[in-house]
C-alpha cells in the first residue's frame, strides 16, 4: 500500500500508530551502518504485508519523539498494534524475524491486552 516506509516524525506518529492497526517502525540513525543495512529486509516484509504500517523513525532528527519512546540504542523495533506498545526491541532484525514478530503480534488477544493495559492505568 501507499504507507509503507513512511518516515514517522513527532508530528505523524500518534495518527500513525492510531491509524494502523499494527504498525512496525524500524528506530535508526543515517550513522548506523547496521540500521542502513537491515532497511532492505525491513522494506522487503514491508511489500509483503501492505495491510500493516511500516514506518522509519529517524532518530537523530526526532528527539523529542525518541525521549518519549525511551529509544536508548539504534536499531531498535517498535510494534504497535492498535496503538499498544507490545514489542520493543534493540537490535538487529533480519527477514525471518521479523516476518516472525508480525505473525506473533496478528495473534495476539487484544481482549488481553486491553485488560492488562486499563489494569495498569486504573
Amino acid at each position: 500500500g501507499p504507507m509503507r516506509g513512511i518516515d514517522v516524525t513527532g508530528k505523524n506518529f500518534e495518527a500513525s500508530v492510531a491509524g494502523a492497526e499494527i504498525a512496525l517502525i524500524q528506530c535508526w540513525a543515517p550513522w548506523c551502518g547496521a540500521c542502513v543495512a537491515d532497511g532492505s529486509a525491513f522494506e522487503e516484509v514491508a511489500s509483503r504485508h501492505g495491510e500493516h504500517l511500516f514506518g522509519r523513525l529517524n532518530t537523530e532528527e526526532e528527539e523529542a519523539l525518541v525521549g518519549q519512546l525511551s529509544i536508548a540504542h539504534v536499531p531498535a523495533l517498535l510494534v504497535f498494534r492498535e496503538g499498544f506498545l507490545l514489542f520493543k526491541q534493540s537490535g538487529r532484525f533480519g527477514e525471518e524475524q521479523l516476518e516472525d514478530i508480525v505473525s506473533q503480534v496478528e495473534r495476539v488477544d487484544m481482549e488481553e491486552v486491553r485488560a492488562a493495559f486499563s489494569e495498569e492505568m486504573g
